[in-house]
């Protein structure tokens, strides 16, 4: 009956802490991007530590020590007994130019909240919270009309998050050969706003008269996601074959339109309703997916200062696309919204696989994963025809904390980015990513969601 009560506050205490926190993130900032003016924003959010640091690779980074929440098959890797506890914090520092303009921004947001488990020699479960989507710019345009300056206001404010539970399931479980699926599925809700105010300047007034057109969004909907591995062991060698998909799917919600005039648009409560409908629609999500090759090998019995290592060497490559051409939502300009593809690159060497056993005789820097690589994306928006991209290089680190001898570790991951086209007169993003990752997770000696037994 203790043991019982024990997981039972351990469960309730996670699910305060995973359903309590969507206000709180509904808050944070997850972009600064005028580009996430389309369709329900930029989807996603700030970057992953873990993942960022090799290139973004998403379906084929697999280890019983990270918890790969982007494909779902990988569940069932855990160890026996041992859930893994996984939040980050994220942020990007961004420098935008557009002919002689700068502009200078930063976000900051909890990427994620998530806790995964075995279920017995088979199965694993995920539950937790994320990005789904976010808006966040705010910028000026203006013209000449005789006398007077005519200045247009474009914001963009709110985020859509997604509360989700994964499943992953073992089909070919053999000596050295394994096929694995898995399944997320989640709920969408938030909302995010498209505003534009247009109002007559004048250098001697302190309060402007104008138009308000109000767009927003209110997504209340089910939404799921698909993966696969397949892996395969030799002596010292490992490949994984991987994939994942998020299928076009129908995502529900609440469409308001508002037109505005106001003495002062400044003020809200000086509003004066022009013309507003809600209406009941849903959004056409875009097709999305990502295939990946792993390959690892371990260096056995490396001699270093006349100590013997088992180090590793992991390469992970990936291939992804958006269909954003089937993408479709009501009050918005999603018509000029372009495939994309994704090409990522990662390389991960860490000095000691047998860590949890050689701990207490290896130095700090033998402990830590070294982790680099890059990506290079073709995002869903042109310039003069040109297609914008986003590239990067990346790297980090993951330093374990040796307490208990547990799987714990915090992530480091940090990128040197640039997005936009080659013409000076486009808006381009040259960025630096810093990224925090923690993974908590019960030491070897205190194993959970196991029966004890008690001696009469």
């Amino acid at each position: 009956m203790a043991y019982t009560n024990f997981i039972s506050r351990k469960l309730k205490l996670i699910l305060i802490l995973l359903f309590g926190l969507h206000q709180s993130v509904s808050a944070q900032k997850l972009t600064h991007s005028p580009y996430s003016y389309y369709g329900i924003g930029e989807m996603g959010g700030l970057d992953n530590a873990t993942f960022l640091s090799l290139g973004n690779n998403y379906a084929g980074i697999m280890d019983s020590t990270i918890l790969n929440y982007y494909n779902p098959a990988t569940y069932n890797l855990l160890s026996k007994g041992q859930p893994l506890f996984s939040f980050g914090i994220s942020s990007r520092i961004s420098f935008f130019t557009q002919n002689d303009s700068k502009e200078f921004d930063l976000a900051t947001s909890f990427q994620h909240f998530a806790m995964a488990f075995p279920i017995k020699k088979h199965f694993g479960f995920t539950m937790g919270i994320k990005p789904f989507s976010s808006k966040g710019y705010d910028f000026y345009t203006g013209e000449s009309v005789l006398t007077d300056s005519i200045v247009y206001n474009y914001r963009g404010t709110g985020s859509l998050n997604e509360a989700f539970g994964g499943f992953s399931t073992d089909l070919l479980k053999l000596e050295n050969t394994r096929l694995a699926v898995g399944m997320n599925a989640g709920y969408v809700f938030g909302e995010t706003k498209n505003m534009r105010r247009s109002y007559i300047y004048s250098s001697t007034a302190s309060v402007f008269s104008g138009g308000i057109d109000e767009r927003v969004s209110h997504l209340s909907t089910f939404h799921y996601d698909l993966g696969f591995y397949l892996n395969h062991k030799f002596r010292d060698h490992e490949f994984t074959l991987s994939g994942r998909m998020d299928p076009s799917q129908k995502l529900k919600g609440n469409f308001d339109y508002n037109l505005f005039f106001s003495t002062n648009i400044n003020n809200v409560n000086a509003y004066d309703t022009v013309s507003s409908y809600t209406t009941k629609d849903h959004v056409t999500s875009a097709t999305s997916y990502e295939f990946g090759l792993t390959y690892k090998y371990i260096l056995r019995d490396t001699k270093e200062n006349s100590r013997k290592l088992n180090s590793e060497i992991l390469v992970a490559g990936s291939f992804g696309a958006t269909k954003w051409s089937n993408f479709s939502a009501p009050l918005s300009d999603s018509a000029v919204l372009l495939d994309a593809t994704k090409f990522s690159f990662g390389v991960q060497f860490t000095p000691e696989v047998q860590l949890l056993e050689k701990m207490s005789t290896l130095k700090f820097y033998q402990k830590i994963h070294y982790r680099i690589g890059g990506y290079m994306y073709t995002l869903p928006y042109s310039y003069n025809g040109t297609q914008v991209s986003d590239k990067a290089l990346t790297f980090g680190f993951g330093i374990p904390v040796p307490t208990l001898r547990s799987l714990s570790s915090i992530n480091l991951g940090f990128s040197l980015g640039k997005r936009g086209t080659n013409s000076n007169s486009s808006l381009n993003e040259n960025y630096y990513g810093i990224n925090l990752g923690i993974t908590i997770a019960p030491g070897i000696t205190e194993r959970w969601f196991r029966n004890l037994k008690l001696n009469p």
